[in-house]
């Protein structure tokens, strides 16, 4: 049976992204090693939503599978009421991924010969978009990031901080409805942590895109903890962190009880 993870939404909400019971086993030896298991959730607009866990949880697992990076077993993600049967297969998962999927990673990932623009540019060049329409989304998207001044400098003369904002420029250029952010401050120290976690949010608010955040550390998950949108991964299953709090609770009186 698959855990399902409802929570109270104003209908008024748009469901962005669906996911019913996702599955996946890796081969390891003779043995099969499941990563998750019947997985079940949905994401409404303008969520900020944080997967927590441990390294192995399985928590990285999904992310992959929900940007189309690695494929399921079994179930099936829909996003904005779209279900496409070839999703997971290129070149269909390269454009799905393009229209719907934006993308922050700990370790940045920017091209060092390029400049803070052409970085955040990149998504819109390979779309095709013109060079007038690139420079003025690029010129806005540099204001939203807080790097106006630095469009001309490369990576290497960034700050970790700074090239995280690049990233996450570049991520949310084309306005994907749905951003994955995975360990998005690994690489960073408490106070810069800090400020990124606060970007995410305001970018979040004003664009009206949800968030999907994995982490382990719980400073991280604390925005989406103070609305109850904050999910524990253990062992390739997926609880809602408020849910798990209470049966611990629980248990720790039931224990009480009997003693």
């Amino acid at each position: 049976m698959g855990i399902e993870i409802e929570i109270e939404i104003e209908m008024k909400q748009k469901t962005l992204l669906s996911v019913n019971h996702l599955t996946k086993t890796y081969q390891q030896g003779k043995k099969q090693q499941p990563a998750i298991s019947d997985v079940c959730f949905n994401v409404y607009e303008n969520e900020f939503l944080a997967i927590m866990g441990t390294s192995g949880s399985g928590k990285s697992t999904l992310l992959h599978i929900l940007g189309m990076i690695d494929s399921p077993d079994k179930g099936t993600i829909t996003i904005q009421n779209q279900l496409e049967p070839f999703m997971f297969e290129e070149p269909h998962a390269t454009a799905f991924r393009a229209e719907q999927i934006g993308f922050v990673f700990q370790a940045f990932h920017l091209l060092k010969d390029l400049t803070v623009e052409e970085n955040i540019a990149l998504p819109l060049i390979l779309k095709g978009e013109s060079e007038k329409i690139i420079k003025e989304k690029v010129k806005k998207q540099l204001e939203r990031v807080g790097l106006s001044s630095w469009g001309t400098y490369f990576p290497g003369q960034l700050s970790g901080g700074q090239q995280q904002r690049v990233a996450i420029g570049r991520a949310l250029i084309t306005e994907p409805p749905v951003v994955l952010a995975d360990e998005p401050t690994g690489n960073l120290d408490y106070n810069t942590s800090l400020e990124i976690l606060e970007l995410l949010s305001e970018l979040k608010t004003t664009k009206g895109q949800s968030i999907i955040l994995v982490t382990h550390d719980p400073l991280v998950a604390r925005p989406a903890m103070l609305i109850a949108l904050c999910f524990f991964m253990m062992d390739g299953l997926l609880m809602n962190i408020l849910l798990l709090l209470m049966l611990m609770t629980w248990i720790g009186l039931l224990k009480s009880s009997k003693k």
